[in-house]
């Protein structure tokens, strides 16, 4: 291999070696000040309009470690611009990264030709779910959206559209009252079947942790009713590999070799073999069997949309090997448990943690109750009275302003003026909802917010006194286009109103059936903000919360 000095000797041509030198020299120092500082009489007019380049203390290298690190340094870089008003760029190798604030990743939604998220997609799935990349591909080249009318310049054709076929399965079902109560009742009925398994009797019964506690209980729960109970049948330890995969979701992203994390790799492929195996048992047991509109849930498939989604998978052949099909359905699995699960932990353990408010939303949820049946395991509710209850509803929201961390990130396709910045083609453009979540001007001034700061949890930031001044009633007023927990636009999470419901009535069940007690009250009175999967999921506690648990007197 010939070394720069080879080069230089073998150059042909009377040019002394110092001037040699001194060329080389003036070209790279030259292309460092382009690259850093953006020094061209070309390009200054657009260096001067492009956002402000956030500090660090080696350009490029900082900002890239940190943002590919991920977990505490990612939290740590981002969190420091809480009130950010104006987009402000993060220099990395190869590419930039503009942080807009709400207001602004608003109006990108407008843009959909312009801000893209196909190719973002295609590698979050590729790498995390281990879908294979030809199939990866054919989500990264569907630039025509989500919406029912292709996004204008996409040359996509109609039956090559996934995207929008993946978005038109989910939504059918999940946005449809007959979906969401099928999926709540299948929901309801396993947690019972779960929470029997603890037996939970008279007498105070200890456990170790109630994060635990919660996490297996409900998304056993959440998946049984997703694929129905034979895939957990067949294999004992899906949930404990999903949760070991979850928690190393962003390792997978930016693909750290399986040397250094093995136990991920291991457990994203246990609960891929589980799916093949899952789906070619459903495959072969209901070949010739006729499906209606009508059959929304069955022990073989789980929801009617696994079932569909399988359907249309067969209409690309990129999709039609066992390795696809299984990352497709991790995928949904993951979507399915990765923000609903650590948000009800995080409701229920403000319950827990204070007895005050759990009594006074006890109140509320007790006007949900419906009469007890035979044969009933645990307390049932009226879902929805239970989502119109005002403080219940405030405390949910509080905990999904304090706890969600997913960002909203795309890739800008071409040059797009926003307000008095360019942000250049080429770049990402980004928005970290926790960090707007904490707009002290925003959610400070909330009515009664005095002496409530931001970081603090506060169930009753989401009421407003009512009219009539008669008591106070959950709003969102004022916080328009400043507040998604749940995403926006056409990309908006399809099972949001499930994960709604779901989350309230597990909270409900619980308190309603058990009393809980803390066992080690130092940890539960700050369990701590774990910032391991920040930007994908909800903060887990950083401390074990030990607690002891009987049935309800």
């Amino acid at each position: 291999m010939a070394t720069p000095m080879n080069v230089v000797h073998d150059f042909p041509g009377a040019v002394s070696m110092s001037f040699l030198r001194y060329a080389v020299l003036s070209a790279v120092v030259a292309l460092l000040l382009r690259r850093v500082f953006g020094w061209n009489s070309v390009t200054l007019k657009n260096q001067k309009r492009k956002p402000a380049t956030a500090p660090s203390l080696i350009p490029f290298i900082s900002h890239t470690i940190a943002i590919a690190s991920g977990g505490e340094k990612l939290f740590s870089t981002f969190k420091q611009y809480c009130g950010l008003t104006s987009p402000i760029r993060f220099r990395m190798l190869g590419q930039d990264l503009i942080l807009l604030s709400a207001s602004d990743i608003r109006k990108t939604v407008h843009n959909p030709h312009v801000f893209t998220d196909n190719k973002l997609r295609a590698r979050f799935i590729s790498n995390v779910f281990g879908i294979p990349q030809a199939a990866a591909d054919v989500v990264g080249v569907d630039n025509s959206g989500s919406a029912i009318r292709p996004t204008p310049g996409s040359n996509v054709a109609p039956d090559r559209r996934i995207v929008r076929m993946q978005q038109e399965t989910a939504f059918d079902f999940l946005q449809s009252k007959d979906g969401i109560s099928t999926f709540l009742d299948k929901f309801v009925g396993f947690l019972e079947q779960e929470i029997a398994t603890k037996k939970i009797g008279e007498e105070w019964k200890e456990f170790d942790d109630f994060f635990d506690f919660v996490r297996k209980t409900s998304s056993t729960a959440v998946m049984n009713a997703v694929c129905g109970p034979r895939l957990m049948q067949r294999c004992p330890k899906f949930v404990d590999a999903f949760w070991t995969f979850d928690e190393n979701v962003h390792l997978l992203h930016i693909q750290l070799p399986k040397f250094f994390i093995p136990k991920a790799y291991e457990a994203r492929q246990v609960c891929l073999d589980a799916l093949k195996e899952w789906k070619r048992n459903a495959i072969e047991t209901t070949k010739g069997n006729t499906y209606t509109k009508e059959d929304r849930w069955d022990e073989t498939w789980g929801l009617q949309v696994m079932r569909t989604r399988n359907g249309l998978y067969d209409r690309f052949k990129e999709y039609h090997s066992d390795a696809a099909r299984a990352g497709s359905d991790l995928g949904i699995v993951w979507a399915s448990n990765d923000n609903l699960i650590p948000a009800a932990f995080w409701l229920v353990q403000a319950l827990v943690k204070s007895p005050e408010l759990r009594d006074r939303c006890l109140v509320e949820i007790n006007e949900a109750r419906l009469p007890a049946v035979d044969g009933d395991g645990l307390p049932r509710f009226d879902t929805e009275i239970l989502i119109k209850q005002p403080l219940l509803q405030s405390a949910y929201h509080e905990v999904l302003r304090t706890q969600v961390t997913s960002f909203i990130a795309r890739d800008v396709e071409q040059d797009f003026v926003l307000g008095d910045h360019l942000l250049p083609k080429g770049s990402y453009a980004l928005t970290v909802p926790w960090v707007e979540n904490h707009n002290k001007e925003r959610w400070e001034s909330r009515p009664g917010a005095t002496g409530h700061p931001v970081e603090e949890f506060w169930p009753e930031r989401f009421l407003v006194p009512k009219k009539d001044g008669e008591g106070a009633e959950f709003s969102l007023k004022g916080l328009e286009g400043s507040f998604f927990p749940f995403g926006m636009g056409h990309h908006i999470c399809p099972g949001r109103h499930f994960a709604t419901r779901a989350i309230l009535n597990l909270v409900a069940t619980l308190v309603t059936a058990f009393e809980f007690e803390p066992v080690e009250k130092e940890s539960w009175k700050d369990p701590g903000q774990n910032p391991q999967t920040f930007g994908y999921t909800p903060f887990r506690p950083t401390k074990k919360l030990p607690f002891r648990v009987r049935k309800a007197v």
